[in-house]
């Protein structure tokens, strides 16, 4: 909403958590920092192995591994990335409580590419304040075929218990019902916004 870019691709990642502090001893680390997603997904190794340490949520793993860098007491949650980039130690090797986590980045740039028969097309809309109102979205979605992969709600700031949503839907813009679905779509919203239509992302890579 801030910037006009649109989504150019995706790309999913395969993700594997490591424990890390500046000495590589696990006896060394009397907090454990990371983003809030990375300790839930390790809560269960944490109260395991770890169980009288706290955790402390920051903005991300990269802080949590600066955070680390620079204090021999705190552990850090974080991928090989910043591993290598702040020189610490892995104290324990994927610590995630299940395997296979795999996270979706966006690749954002000015326009997004033509259609490659394997697409998706990303969407930000604002329902009318009226009763119904997603349900008449879900229905034109309905009669022109199309599949929606994703719906989630977010919070407008500023706004209290004002939602926008975020699709996904199979396809590309160029395509003719794609195009119309999305036509008919922004004359019943209150805020329409074509993201981007983008090709599908591959198996996921490991990180």
């Amino acid at each position: 909403m801030k910037y006009k870019t649109q989504i150019c691709g995706e790309v999913r990642l395969e993700i594997s958590h490591n424990l890390v502090c500046r000495s590589g001893n696990k006896s060394d680390i009397q907090t454990v920092a990371s983003h809030s997603q990375p300790l839930a997904q390790c809560r269960q190794w944490l109260r395991r192995h770890l169980p009288s340490v706290p955790t402390l949520p920051v903005f991300s793993t990269g802080v949590a591994a600066q955070m680390a860098a620079n204090n021999p007491n705190i552990g850090a949650i974080a991928s090989s990335l910043a591993i290598k980039t702040y020189e610490l130690q892995v104290v324990v090797k994927g610590i995630e409580d299940y395997r296979g986590n795999i996270t979706r980045f966006l690749v954002i740039g000015k326009t997004s590419p033509a259609a490659s028969g394997d697409d998706r097309t990303s969407l930000l809309i604002g329902l009318m304040d009226r009763p119904g109102a997603l349900n008449q979205i879900l229905t034109i979605l309905s009669e022109e075929e199309i599949n929606l992969a994703k719906i989630e709600s977010r919070p407008i700031k500023g706004k209290q218990w004002k939602y926008l949503f975020f699709l996904d839907l199979m396809g590309h813009i160029e395509e003719e019902k794609i195009s119309r679905g999305c036509e008919r779509l922004s004359s019943l919203c209150s805020y329409f916004e074509w993201l981007g239509s983008y090709p599908q992302s591959d198996s996921p890579t490991d990180l």
